[in-house]
């Protein structure tokens, strides 16, 4: 019935019948093996002026307002990040790699579930990405989406080889979902695929919403039931963040480490910075940037120790551990 009432709208605008163009939004829809494109009516509903207003801030890094001036604020997104991905192993261990992937590598939800286990190069002949980690960012929806009509939200918007920020958290996680996760999926329908759903399909951009939304809730009640952590707590749920928040947590370590914005948006992979690549290597770059945010190991706490920050010692003494495997 949408699909016939878009078309009508369409062919009413087309021959100027209408005095408003209704919204209209592209989306690609499969016919058989065909991906074509459609134009639907956006029925989305539209909010008055007042509830704009009250409508939350789009938070786009996880370092919190009272710190975003300091000087240290390197360390402080470290500490968060690696906070947010131990919450993530423990409640969401199936995407737990992937929100890694979009934190160090700026990889957009699309392109975390066109992932396959084959996309995943580490470099240096070391596993799991200990030396080096570059991702195949391809268009799979043939492989992997068959199944659906409309795969608008699970379209990789610039296919490319992305190289990631080196740290042992991402290591543990790359290892544990290879290792462990993987190993739980029981009769996977797409043998290659990177990410599951429970049915063992190849997990959908609408399923890592959900999962995304579980962490982000989860990491919400550890803060509000952690003593100390209560204006966290506040900074976190009075903002708007779900997935993407990882390719803007990418974005400002790059910016951080003294990159101007063309080279940080060589590093994001952005489609009209291609030109640049030339003479920007984009894997020497990446590491530039590990030597230069000091993600070298996870012993970096003694750079927070004295920033009058509420945290959680037993977690966090878990949190550095998370790498300690793959160094002993």
């Amino acid at each position: 019935k949408e699909n016939f009432l878009s078309k009508f709208y369409k062919y009413l605008w087309d021959e100027k019948v209408l005095k408003h163009k209704p919204r209209f939004k592209l989306v690609s829809v499969r016919t058989g093996k065909e991906i074509r494109k459609v134009y639907k009516i956006d029925f989305t509903y539209k909010k008055t002026d007042e509830t704009l207003l009250r409508e939350k801030i789009k938070r786009k890094d996880l370092v919190p307002q009272n710190h975003e001036s300091n000087e240290n604020r390197i360390f402080i997104r470290l500490q968060y990040i690696r906070e947010i991905l131990y919450v993530a192993k423990h409640e969401v261990p199936d995407i737990a790699f992937g929100v890694a992937l979009q934190i160090f590598g700026g990889l957009r939800k699309g392109e975390v579930v066109n992932l396959t286990r084959t996309a995943l190069k580490s470099q240096n002949g070391q596993d799991y990405g200990v030396e080096g980690l570059v991702i195949l960012v391809r268009d799979r929806q043939l492989d992997l989406f068959n199944r659906f009509e409309d795969v608008s939200t699970m379209q990789v918007k610039n296919p490319r080889d992305q190289s990631c920020l080196i740290d042992p958290i991402l290591n543990y996680l790359y290892k544990n979902h290879m290792e462990v996760v993987l190993k739980k999926v029981k009769g996977p329908k797409q043998p290659n695929a990177l990410f599951y759903n429970t049915e063992g399909n190849s997990m959908s951009a609408d399923t890592y919403d959900k999962r995304f939304l579980k962490l982000k809730n989860a990491y919400l009640g550890m803060l509000l039931g952690t003593e100390g952590r209560y204006q966290d707590y506040l900074d976190f749920s009075q903002t708007k963040w779900r997935s993407h928040i990882g390719r803007g947590v990418f974005t400002n370590m790059c910016l951080d480490a003294g990159f101007n914005e063309k080279q940080t948006a060589v590093l994001r992979g952005d489609r009209s910075t291609q030109s640049m690549e030339s003479y920007f290597d984009i894997i020497t770059a990446t590491y530039n940037i590990r030597k230069a945010l000091g993600l070298l190991s996870p012993d970096q706490s003694s750079n927070i120790a004295n920033l009058n920050m509420p945290i959680n010692n037993k977690m966090w003494k878990e949190v550095q551990e998370f790498g300690s495997g793959l160094r002993n």
